[in-house]
């Protein structure tokens, strides 16, 4: 695929990143701008950004779909739609007769190709959660409190990596885990602290 010279980012991707750390939020940016823009990534991809941007890149594929149909053209040179007619010529048919204006359709050919849209996006996210693990689906659930009651358990320069999480969740439980990460956000460990797993198993031994 050609390099393009633009592509959508939606607000609904950076809303899913904001309140990631900020590494995090950086690798799946870059990817999904690298692949919007190139057609593939050579972003390295931890647990969760690979999980984030696998979100990303099935709308980033029907976009570029879209853009290159429109390119194409057909038969009518490649601009996308057919060409306009010659105007008339007022002298020579000067006894036109006004076509009778034809009803209304109730919906529109872009309403029903938004309605097609967003019916297939809503399939493609329900089959993404249906691929998901039990142990994706607890992680991501963990990550979705955290953001709402101890955002800042999240802020470590290292995040807490699904592997890391599952361990933690083996040993400790899901009130622990919570607990924990109440105390590492009351706290500000994200602070003093590099690495989110390291400082997990020592603050989550003490409780």
């Amino acid at each position: 695929m050609a390099k393009r010279e633009s592509m959508i980012f939606y607000a609904s991707w950076w809303d899913a990143v904001a309140d990631l750390p900020s590494n995090i939020r950086q690798e799946v940016v870059c990817a999904a701008i690298e692949y919007g823009l190139c057609g593939t990534t050579t972003v390295e991809l931890g647990q969760i950004s690979k999980a984030m941007f696998g979100l990303i890149k099935p709308q980033v594929d029907a976009n570029n779909v879209k853009y290159e149909n429109g390119c194409k053209g057909g038969v009518y040179g490649g601009l996308g739609g057919r060409p306009k007619k010659p105007q008339e010529n007022p002298e020579k048919t000067p006894n036109i007769t006004p076509k009778k204006p034809l009803n209304n359709p109730e919906k529109t050919p872009n309403e029903n190709e938004n309605e097609n849209v967003n019916e297939n996006e809503k399939e493609s996210e329900r089959k993404r959660a249906h691929a998901l693990t039990r142990e994706e689906e607890i992680f991501y659930q963990f990550l979705e409190w955290c953001k709402v009651y101890a955002v800042d358990s999240l802020r470590f320069t290292e995040a807490l990596t699904l592997q890391g999480f599952i361990w933690l969740y083996t040993k400790y439980g899901a009130e622990k885990m919570k607990q924990c990460a109440s105390d590492l956000h009351n706290k500000g460990a994200y602070k003093t602290n590099k690495n989110a797993l390291n400082c997990w198993k020592r603050w989550i031994a003490k409780l």
